[in-house]
């Protein structure tokens, strides 16, 4: 059972595979140091890591575990020679410039090709197991926004909400932010990915966006809510039910076997028959997982199909300069036959509070 991705990941390779990337490691073999590679070899592999973690991980990986003393390409190169690898597969997409470049060093004579689809063709498919952690990851999300809706006040400013939203997901049980939160107030609402300042204080008949996720045992989650602050201004509530209708018709779209461009496209054309297209800035979602932002892209840009298993958000968003943005963001997984919400938070009434 532990090593199951392994031997999956074996009978889909025709020659070895190299990886020291983290997200692939802990998604392979569960592996949440700082410090490892993995070489994946057609019956066998070899787990490579130093001194500061051998003690811990000797017994997961037994005989499987290679320690090495200065860098792990030269672990890599006791192999290759001993295995006689002649041609060795990596991601191009994972390792960095500078691992390619020693690995050439090393190893004259081993031809690198790239992999970049095998890996990420398995984890864009998320199994129950996996779907379970992100759904704890959204509840410990929910129950921290419910927190930070009651603890804002006049005059706090967007840091220090941002702040205290940080440690009342890890009190709820996060492993760690899934990234740092994003707490808008006013018109800095319509910076889609605003940094939030110090200098700028909640007032009354302000828009607030929250978008915030947790991180559970290495699964992330990923929402978006926009609401009111005292009073709800000129034009917002017009425009939320644009955004909300725009979410509902994406996700009727969400079949498999879809194109990921159709999905964002019955956003979009809603959002634009409603002549606010140009203040649609980014795509409709992304794929969440081990990170953040993996695959599928859902955007007008994107190529491919959805399948079943793949879990993603759907986050349209209407940003207006000056005034104040909206963006309604949930995560999505897609079964058998049609979609389901993951994220339970109730959207359709505008909170103002």
């Amino acid at each position: 059972m532990r090593f199951d991705r392994i031997k999956k990941l074996q009978k889909k390779l025709n020659l070895p595979y190299f990886t020291d990337d983290s997200s692939e490691l802990i998604y392979l073999c569960g592996y949440k140091g700082s410090f490892g590679a993995l070489l994946v070899l057609e019956h066998d592999f070899v787990f490579f890591t130093d001194s500061r973690y051998y003690g811990e991980y000797k017994d997961i990986f037994g005989k499987n575990i290679y320690q090495v003393k200065n860098s792990l390409i030269n672990g890599l190169k006791e192999f290759v020679k001993k295995e006689k690898i002649k041609e060795l597969k990596i991601n191009a997409k994972r390792v960095t410039y500078d691992t390619y470049l020693n690995i050439k060093k090393e190893l004259p004579d081993t031809e690198l090709i790239t992999d970049n689809e095998t890996v990420m063709s398995m984890r864009v498919l998320k199994d129950r197991t996996e779907i379970q952690k992100i759904k704890k990851a959204i509840t410990i999300a929910e129950d921290a926004f419910l927190y930070i809706i009651k603890f804002l006040k006049p005059g706090i400013s967007e840091r220090d909400a941002a702040v205290e939203l940080e440690y009342v997901l890890k009190l709820k049980g996060a492993l760690d932010t899934a990234f740092k939160p994003i707490i808008l107030f006013g018109e800095r609402s319509a910076f889609p990915h605003g940094v939030p300042s110090h200098e700028v204080k909640l007032q009354h008949g302000h828009v607030v966006l929250i978008d915030m996720g947790a991180n559970f045992e290495n699964y992330n989650s990923d929402m978006t809510r926009t609401f009111c602050f005292g009073k709800i201004p000129q034009g917002f509530k017009e425009i939320y039910k644009i955004v909300l209708e725009a979410q509902l018709r994406a996700f009727n779209a969400i079949k498999p076997g879809v194109d990921v461009n159709h999905v964002d496209k019955a956003a979009r054309d809603y959002i634009s028959q409603n002549k606010l297209g140009e203040y649609f800035q980014h795509g409709l979602g992304h794929g969440i997982g081990i990170e953040v932002h993996e695959q599928p892209r859902i955007s007008y840009l994107s190529k491919g199909k959805l399948k079943t298993g793949m879990v993603f958000s759907n986050e349209p968003g209407v940003y207006l300069p000056g005034k104040f943005g909206i963006r309604i963001e949930d995560m999505v997984v897609l079964r058998s036959e049609s979609p389901q919400w993951l994220t339970d938070l109730p959207k359709q009434k505008i909170i103002c509070i």
